[in-house]
């Protein structure tokens, strides 16, 4: 029971036990006075009877007729006149009967109706004695509706009273609900600072210490936030132009390669500048400068139809920009676009009018490429280029990716796979010292002449196509029904940026989520950090269902970008997986290590557990568990193996 109503009813029972007291004080009261009444009257009119028989007591018609007047006038239960001798000369009586009065109030309020005697004299002697008893009924029906009277003064004088106490404590407790509402949300690792004071010194205080302590939480997040912008910058931006450099395109490259999907094929672009030192400005003049950023500029937005794309300054004189998930026709398209783009530019320049070139190579790529010979590739065909006219890109000619071509063939498959039910259901463990945290569900393809297909082959032409969200769907369906078969482990589930996107299939989610209510602590859900980027309010919509419903999540295939960064803060994942490539530069200086307990200190604050993902080596383990990661998924930690296998 809350503090509000503990105190509310404690004034609430001291309210009733007073008004109770005060009560029963006022109606034993009434019922006194109406007996003394009662009595009174009794005794008045037996005086007054009594004198008026003693005229001539001796005569029976003229005291019949004294004695009916009198009891037909009045209020009188019984009235007898008895002889000094003992013997009664004449009574009147009446059966006690109360109308307009409930029979359990009469059972519950005893009224003493005493009798009041008065002698009858004839001359020195006494006559009798006249007894007078009142009738009870007339008091009963006053009893009762003082009583009644009594009740409403109670409920409403109670009523009012509780009213204004409830309105009193709710003014008080305002205070100490915005401390409350302040601790859950500094449980949720949200930073709520509380501006309303309250005037209780001691409530005050408490406030005031709460913010200090929210206000100290934030700054270490913000500073560790910012030493992570700096150790990006550092390492991986470009400090004339603010795109990336070549170290982060290449790790980029490698985790588009090795992802599952759409990004793991794709197209790499090299863009070459000539002329450039012909132009006699270094590289830090105000106009190379204007050059550079409206170049960068420019081929971000030609690029910007690819929502993943990567731009990045390889070289003074260089440029890449990866397009992930885009065919070769497309890629080709935007590779024209940056060049005429770049050319309008140097036009635009009297200095490198004529004198500036630009040329460049493109090479697609497929899942079962590596980053050495697709660079190696792209650099061929930038050579190619080079020795041709300037403004042109030419692609390489050894062949395009197998995932970018044939796209009838792929979905007559992709179809007799579904109808054939032949996409088996992998998992693979994040295991930590205190054991194991999920297991991560992959999905591969079986073609009809029996060949495995990894994710990362056929998943873009599954996007392509439009079978995105009806896979994920697939997988969920049998990962509840292995977990119907199986009562132990955890199973996390990898949702697609089209599956988030469709409206249809969000509510089939909340149907799905309704109907495994019960397993709910057994399934978590992940989906990637560009679907978090380019999807932003969705994911926030997912996280708030999955939250609400109970269910857990998680962000999977972070770059630890400033962007996703700042998002964590309001979507609160379980999880956030990070891939070891960016974390294993920790282990080569200082600064590299503060980055890496920056970003530690960013999960521990916000509540999120830090899984290092594709753990290749013991030693990438041993090293990152020196900088408390605790969590660790890869072939180093344990293989992929089929989803029913126990891990």
């Amino acid at each position: 029971m809350s503090l509000f109503r503990q105190i509310q009813v404690l004034i609430t029972v001291v309210l009733v036990i007073m008004l109770s007291i005060v009560m029963k004080i006022n109606f034993d009261r009434a019922r006194d006075f109406t007996g003394v009444q009662l009595y009174t009257g009794a005794k008045n009119t037996a005086n007054v009877l009594a004198l008026s028989l003693s005229s001539a007591p001796a005569d029976e018609g003229f005291m019949k007729s004294a004695v009916n007047a009198m009891f037909d006038g009045g209020y009188y239960e019984r009235i007898e006149l008895v002889r000094a001798d003992g013997r009664s000369s004449y009574e009147r009586h009446e059966t006690v009967r109360v109308e307009g009065v409930p029979a359990f109030f009469i059972r519950l309020v005893s009224l003493d109706t005493p009798v009041a005697e008065a002698r009858v004299m004839n001359g020195w002697s006494i006559f009798g004695t006249l007894k007078v008893k009142g009738h009870p009924g007339h008091a009963y029906m006053r009893l009762w509706d003082t009583f009644k009277q009594l009740c409403l003064t109670f409920v409403l004088v109670g009523g009012a009273a509780l009213l204004i106490c409830w309105l009193i404590l709710r003014f008080l407790m305002r205070s100490l609900t915005d401390i409350r509402h302040q601790a859950e949300a500094i449980s949720n690792h949200e930073f709520i600072i509380n501006p309303n004071l309250p005037g209780t010194p001691e409530l005050k205080e408490v406030v005031m210490a709460m913010n200090t302590m929210v206000e100290k939480v934030k700054a270490i997040f913000d500073r560790q936030l910012e030493t992570i912008r700096n150790y990006q910058a550092l390492h991986f931006k470009d400090p004339d132009t603010g795109v990336y450099n070549r170290s982060y395109f290449v790790k980029q490259l490698g985790h588009f390669l090795e992802s599952e999907s759409g990004g793991s094929v794709g197209a790499v672009l090299i863009l070459s500048l000539d002329g450039i030192d012909r132009v006699g400005l270094s590289g830090g003049h105000p106009v190379m400068h204007r050059f550079y950023c409206g170049l960068v500029e420019m081929m971000g937005v030609e690029a910007g139809r690819v929502p993943e794309h990567v731009i990045a300054r390889l070289s003074p004189h260089e440029f890449g920009v990866i397009l992930p998930g885009c065919l070769r026709e497309d890629a080709l398209a935007i590779s024209d676009a940056i060049i005429k783009g770049a050319h309008a530019l140097t036009s635009g320049h009297v200095e490198f009018k004529g004198v500036v070139t630009f040329c460049g190579g493109l090479a697609t790529y497929g899942a079962e490429d590596r980053v050495g010979s697709l660079l190696s590739k792209a650099d061929y065909a930038l050579s190619v280029s080079k020795s041709g006219a300037p403004w042109m890109v030419k692609p390489y000619s050894g062949g395009s990716a197998p995932g970018l071509s044939g796209k009838y063939e792929w979905k007559r498959m992709l179809e007799d796979a579904f109808e054939a039910g032949r996409f088996p259901v992998d998992a693979q463990p994040v295991v930590s010292a205190s054991g194991e945290l999920h297991r991560e569900v992959y999905v591969s393809l079986v073609d009809g002449d029996g060949v495995v297909h990894k994710a990362g082959q056929f998943m873009p032409m599954v996007i392509t196509l439009g079978f995105a969200a009806r896979l994920d769907r697939y997988v969920l369906d049998a990962t509840a029904a292995q977990i119907a078969r199986n009562r132990h482990g955890v199973f996390a589930v990898n949702l697609t940026r089209e599956f988030c996107r469709d409206r249809e299939s969000f509510l089939w989610l909340r149907r799905f989520l309704s109907s495994h209510f019960p397993v709910k602590n057994r399934l978590v859900f992940e989906f990637q950090e560009a679907t978090l980027l380019n999807c932003p309010e969705i994911c926030m919509d997912l996280a708030g269902l999955f939250r609400g419903m109970g269910y857990g999540f998680g962000l999977d295939q972070c770059t630890v970008q400033d962007a996703s960064l700042n998002l964590l803060k309001d979507l609160k994942p379980d999880y956030m997986k990070v891939d070891a490539d960016y974390l294993a530069d920790a282990g080569q200086n200082g600064a590299s290590d503060v980055a890496l307990n920056a970003l530690a200190t960013i999960a521990d604050s916000l509540g999120i557990r830090l899984v290092a993902s594709k753990i290749e080596t013991e030693d990438q383990k041993k090293m990152l568990e020196k900088r408390n990661i605790r969590f660790f998924q890869g072939r180093a930690i344990a293989e992929i193996e089929p989803l029913g296998s126990p891990s």
